[in-house]
């Protein structure tokens, strides 16, 4: 029991034995020590803590504290004074108790040593770090640029004339001729950050620095450069905008011109000529007023990404206005395709009318033989004669009188312009054919008021049947043939109208 409490007395004699005199080691027991290693260990944690990045301030503080516990730690008195304790406690104790401390200051030592390593460790990575954290303190001012530049380059900007324009880009040239400035320090902080990143003991975070810098500075030279590129976009816009705005407007009079002036030729070969010039005309007018409104409609989208309300406002009206006035472009078209119906039209009228022509000397022939015979002819043939001459003379003016109405009725000058010699040549060929026609009639019903009545009913009768014959034969023929199927709506349309205009000639024959 005595010898027991040797022992632990003994034991806690050298727990608080002091070791070699040092003014840099503060510690008097093992306890101490122990703590100090903790210590130690907290800081390297927070050393190499990566999930915290400090400021170089901040780090110079926890680096300062490392160091001073380093520096204790490191102090040689200090291993021996382990050293000493074990020696001391293997020659001092024995059995049990002996096992137990040595146990325990091996433990110490052995935690000493690994501590001691690491901490020689640390001091390696500390510097680094100390490094990285001063130049990532350095990068900083550049990155606030940079992103300063950035922002200079996507703010909202607004302009309403080229003046304004021209004043926001010399502004942005400026920003842009001080990034140029700032390459050389960008290259420079670069080529020491990869520097740095190139030593194994650089952390993680340096290379998420060296990619931001990298990012902003690509970043404020794309937005640089694409600002700059639509602002002199905005600016040839405004001019592009201007011309082609009054180039537009002179397209538009001159279509508009060649429209007032694409008349109908009363013309059969000159007809169809001129207007499959104007096709060519009113094709390459199209092309021009179309290529240049799109043109200026481009110009003002581009525009009206910087314009404010108001302004924007203005030029839509402008380019609206334009755009009610392409209506031009259809009217021609329209009128083109009126135009060749009317030469169609034309054609067939010149024929009916020649053919009313051709008529008249074989009437006045007729009418000839019948006042002066070459031959002697009987009264009976003679009357015969008289009332065909008159029934085909009716035929032929009710025949003028349908080819006057198809000319009132669409054919006759509308416009200024087609009041032309041709169109009252036509006017007066139909007068021409009309007073022959009327003094021939006129000249046969005297010659058959000479005679009876039964005599006239065989006439009306013979006339009919002139009349009717040829009808037939058209009805038969239309029959055969049938109704075919449209291809469109102009096809459709067109065997409407034709089968209207049948039903009332089917109908007028019928009575």
């Amino acid at each position: 029991s005595i010898s027991h409490h040797f022992v632990v007395l003994l034991f806690f004699f050298l727990m608080i034995r002091r070791p070699p005199r040092s003014t840099l080691f503060p510690y008097t027991t093992l306890s101490d020590l122990v703590e100090l290693m903790e210590k130690t260990d907290a800081s390297i944690r927070d050393v190499c803590d990566e999930k915290k990045l400090y400021t170089s301030a901040e780090f110079k503080k926890v680096k300062e504290t490392f160091t001073g516990l380093a520096r204790n730690l490191e102090q040689p008195e200090v291993k021996d004074w382990l050293n000493n304790i074990k020696d001391m406690l293997m020659g001092e104790k024995s059995g049990k108790d002996k096992e137990e401390a040595t146990k325990k200051c091996g433990e110490i030592i052995e935690k000493f040593d690994a501590m001691t390593a690491k901490v020689q460790d640390t001091k390696a990575v500390v510097d680094c770090l100390w490094k990285c954290y001063q130049y990532t303190d350095e990068l900083t001012p550049l990155m606030e640029w940079l992103e300063e530049s950035i922002s200079k380059s996507t703010r909202e900007i607004q302009s309403n004339s080229v003046a304004q324009t021209e004043e926001i880009l010399e502004r942005h040239e400026k920003n842009l001729d001080q990034i140029d400035k700032k390459k050389k320090v960008y290259m420079d902080q670069k080529a020491k950050g990869e520097k740095l990143k190139n030593d194994p003991k650089a952390p993680k975070f340096l290379g998420g620095q060296l990619g931001r810098l990298e990012e902003l500075w690509k970043d404020a030279n794309k937005k640089g450069d694409e600002r700059l590129f639509d602002l002199k976009k905005n600016l040839e816009s405004w001019e592009a905008y201007e011309n082609k705005r009054n180039q537009l407007d002179d397209q538009l009079n001159q279509a508009n011109g060649e429209f007032n002036n694409t008349v109908r030729v009363y013309d059969l070969e000159a007809g169809p000529k001129d207007h499959t010039e104007r096709l060519a005309t009113a094709s390459k007018f199209r092309k021009q007023i179309e290529d240049t409104y799109k043109a200026m409609t481009d110009a003002n989208d581009e525009l009206a990404k910087l314009l404010e309300d108001d302004k924007k406002a203005e030029l839509e009206e402008e380019v609206n206005a334009r755009k009610e006035q392409l209506t031009i472009l259809s009217d021609m078209d329209e009128k083109l395709k009126r135009i060749d119906q009317f030469n169609g039209q034309l054609k067939e009228f010149e024929g009916s009318i020649k053919e009313l022509e051709d008529w008249l000397p074989t009437g006045r022939q007729r009418m000839d033989d019948l006042l002066n015979p070459d031959n002697p002819i009987n009264p009976e043939e003679r009357v015969v004669a008289t009332m065909e001459l008159q029934s085909d003379s009716q035929i032929q003016t009710e025949m003028m009188e349908k080819v006057t109405n198809t000319w009132c009725d669409g054919l006759q000058p509308m416009e200024k312009g087609e009041d032309t010699p041709e169109s009252k040549d036509f006017v007066s060929r139909m007068d021409t054919v009309r007073s022959t026609q009327n003094a021939l009639l006129e000249e046969v019903k005297r010659e058959g008021a000479k005679f009876g009545d039964d005599v006239k009913y065989l006439a009306e009768f013979t006339a009919g049947m002139k009349k009717f014959d040829p009808w037939i034969q058209k009805a038969e023929a239309k029959r055969a043939v049938g109704m075919l199927k449209p291809k469109n709506l102009d096809e459709a349309l067109d065997q409407l109208a034709d089968a209207k205009t049948w039903k009332a000639q089917s109908e007028e024959m019928n009575h």
